[in-house]
């Protein structure tokens, strides 16, 4: 198993708890995991990776809903 391999399973790992925990509204405990998969996805694929932009969308869904952001520009 190659690293990427191993970067792609840590992250769907992450993302799929992250999910968990915006489901069940968990949004600050779902907010660090997508902090740590974002370091993760940053440092396995690069910062304009696909994946990376997935969790920064992810992201700002879930500052959305701690009402970190309220409208869009």
């Amino acid at each position: 198993m190659d690293n990427i391999d191993r970067y792609t399973i840590q992250l769907d790992e992450l993302l799929s708890c992250a999910q968990e925990e915006l489901d069940q509204g968990k949004y600050q405990s779902c907010e660090a995991t997508l902090q740590e998969a974002l370091v993760v996805a940053q440092h396995g694929f690069g910062r304009k990776h696909l994946h990376t932009a997935r969790v920064l969308n992810s992201l700002g869904i879930v500052y959305k809903y701690l009402g970190i952001i309220t409208t869009l520009p």
